[in-house]
């Protein structure tokens, strides 16, 4: 099993040191002229080329941003018995139909990826979808060669997976930059959330996050939320602020 990436962002800088790790070799890393290689792709092979008809690569994974994924398939040129991947959670696998390539799918890593941030491939969860049986049962194989937890899970699917991981991670996430600033105008740091924001994470784990709410909002305690509101000065936050506190009140009231 050979294999190679399109892209040189943050998935394919990941996934191709797992596969790395499990001993799968990775032909080439395909760049173009203006992508960054050499600083975070030591020691492998760059290609800045469309035509990758030589390529011996099994399987090529296209890791780049999803609006640019369409462009790469109807654009590059590609080896003839080589099964192609996309890694995106919200472009389904009928983005491949109407051009040459005959075997592809998606490879899609559930998990949040930065290059400067080790973590661990082995429980991450991969979600995969085949043009056929044969090519899904390769995916799957290839898969569970870097995490234990490799599921088939169609494009619609997917959507819904991705949309949640999306409200999870990212708009957790932008919450967390929020508080940081809040807390950073009165020279306090976002550390000092650390064991809050932990077990938050960890009880919602556990319990389910319905079970885990808490706070102000949860309690019904309009006082309060009137007061974090009157001394919140950025307009946008003031409205997120206001939009989920209200929809946390009407959720738990209702559901009571």
């Amino acid at each position: 099993m050979i294999v190679s990436f399109i892209g040189g962002g943050n998935v394919s800088f990941h996934l191709s040191r797992a596969f790395t790790s499990a001993g799968i070799p990775i032909e080439c890393i395909v760049l173009k002229n203006d992508g960054k290689g050499p600083d975070v792709f030591a020691e492998m092979r760059l290609l800045r080329s469309e035509d990758l008809r030589d390529l011996r690569s099994d399987i090529i994974f296209i890791a780049v941003p999803d609006d640019k994924i369409a462009g790469i398939i109807n654009e590059y040129k590609f080896p003839e018995n080589a099964i192609l991947a996309h890694t995106s959670g919200s472009v389904p696998i009928d983005v491949f139909e109407g051009s040459p390539v005959k075997e592809y799918g998606c490879f899609y890593p559930l998990q949040t990826l930065s290059k400067s941030r080790e973590i661990s491939y082995d429980d991450m969860p991969v979600f995969i979808e085949g043009s056929s049986v044969a090519v899904t049962d390769k995916l799957l194989k290839v898969g569970s060669l870097i995490s234990g937890n490799v599921n088939q899970m169609d494009s619609q699917t997917r959507l819904k997976v991705h949309l949640a991981a999306v409200i999870a991670s990212n708009f957790t996430n932008h919450m967390f930059h929020l508080s940081s600033r809040i807390l950073e105008n009165e020279a306090l740091h976002f550390e000092q959330l650390a064991p809050l924001v932990k077990e938050a994470v960890d009880k919602a784990i556990e319990i389910g996050p319905g079970a885990a709410q808490t706070g102000p909002a949860r309690r019904g305690d309009v006082n309060t939320l009137k007061k974090h509101i009157s001394i919140i000065e950025d307009t946008g936050t003031k409205a997120i602020y206001e939009l989920i506190s209200q929809q946390i009140v009407d959720f738990y009231r209702h559901s009571e």
